[in-house]
């Protein structure tokens, strides 16, 4: 009786620092960096490891991402660092949270995903607060988010945010037939805002795609999980197209500059040098420089490759890249016609890696590494947590 009241602390105090931590992941990245704490603290309490997932094929895919950095780091006498590990560690990390140490259950998926959209609203209503109590001219509310925001996330990062939260919302809407889908359209509403407000373009285009597939989801349940899964391979056909000078040339219209394009080229040519293994893991930003002009833009800004995938074929080439892409297929093979939530953060995360290098900064790391193992953790057809 005395072990069974303990237990049923220790669970609460994880639900409490889990949510604590899902809510601070729009914040300041000290902010969630402390909010973990708790979070790892609680988890090594009342340890209960499920030894069937030891066994399990994502685990070791996630060790081998680790070992394979530490490996290629080491042949190409690369000196470690943090930044090179934190996707890694935080992959290990979070799987031993939301995955093997059971803890993961009905109510703390929820929670996770309920604390983080709130989280992305407050950081939204807070910076437009800021903006409309500071701001002389209301003509200037595009693009304002850099100049008035009081929350220190990058415009790309936050419309990634956005977006996975309207899917959440689109979820518990979808599968609870008795809510109002009113409240769908007043966060659609919102993020549409946020979105102008930020001028984050990329985050409009993704939200497109996942309103077209929601309606889908809703016409044509028994073929979404399908459409989604190809509409999720798309941006390696985006890929391939920007090889063409035509393509090219319109994607410079899109984004306004060619920056994007400079770097596509050389990152295409450095990786097809060494296309198997790459050129070391931390020698990306190095191998890049010695590359470019140095008079252009990108050179005297110390642009990183803002391409995710080619940030990973530059330094662990394709071996890597499979891992990657290996891990994400495991979050979307947890989807079902009636529960996509996975595939549309799989969705996401592979449309925003075409135009940011997404792993590379904190608020990118901390995102896709928690809510990949929180999905796999979730993924009721493997039998990743207790019934």
């Amino acid at each position: 009786m005395l072990k069974s009241k303990q237990n049923g602390i220790w669970e609460r105090a994880f639900l409490i620092a889990l949510a604590i931590f899902g809510f601070s992941l729009s914040l300041d990245p000290d902010w969630s960096s402390k909010a973990l704490i708790p979070v790892i603290a609680v988890s090594l309490i009342n340890i209960r490891i499920n030894k069937s997932l030891i066994k399990a094929p994502s685990f070791y895919v996630v060790l081998l991402i680790f070992g394979y950095t530490l490996v290629n780091a080491w042949v190409f006498r690369v000196s470690p660092d943090m930044e090179m590990f934190s996707v890694p560690i935080c992959l290990l990390m979070f799987f031993y949270v939301l995955v093997v140490s059971k803890k993961l259950n009905e109510k703390s998926f929820r929670i996770t995903l309920y604390s983080f959209s709130a989280g992305v609203l407050l950081v939204g209503i807070a910076n437009l607060m800021v903006y409309f109590m500071g701001s002389d001219s209301p003509q200037d509310f595009y693009e304002a988010w850099n100049k008035t925001t009081i929350v220190d996330i990058h415009k790309i990062y936050y419309g990634v945010y956005v977006n996975l939260m309207v899917a959440i919302i689109w979820h518990y809407t979808f599968i609870n037939h008795r809510l109002n889908f009113l409240m769908f359209f007043i966060i659609l509403g919102f993020s549409w805002t946020m979105f102008y407000f930020t001028g984050a373009k990329s985050s409009m285009f993704i939200n497109v795609v996942l309103l077209m597939l929601f309606l889908i989801q809703k016409l044509w349940t028994k073929k979404a999980k399908l459409i989604t899964s190809i509409m999720t391979l798309l941006p390696i056909i985006i890929m391939l197209a920007l090889s063409s000078i035509e393509v090219q040339g319109y994607f410079i219209k899109v984004d306004g500059e060619a920056s994007r394009i400079r770097n596509y080229k050389i990152n295409q040519k450095l990786i097809l040098e060494k296309p198997l293994f790459g050129h070391g893991i931390g020698n990306e930003f190095k191998i890049m420089q010695r590359n470019r002009g140095e008079n252009s833009w990108e050179y005297k800004n110390a642009y990183n490759a803002h391409n995710q995938y080619f940030h990973i074929l530059l330094g662990g080439g394709l071996v890597l890249l499979a891992f990657y892409l290996l891990v994400l297929y495991y979050v979307g093979n947890g989807s079902s016609n009636q529960f996509l939530l996975p595939s549309y953060f799989v969705l996401i995360v592979a449309y925003v890696c075409l135009i940011e290098s997404f792993f590379e900064r904190h608020h990118g790391a901390f995102f896709t590494t928690l809510f990949i193992c929180l999905f796999i953790g979730w993924n009721k057809k493997l039998k990743f947590y207790d019934a």
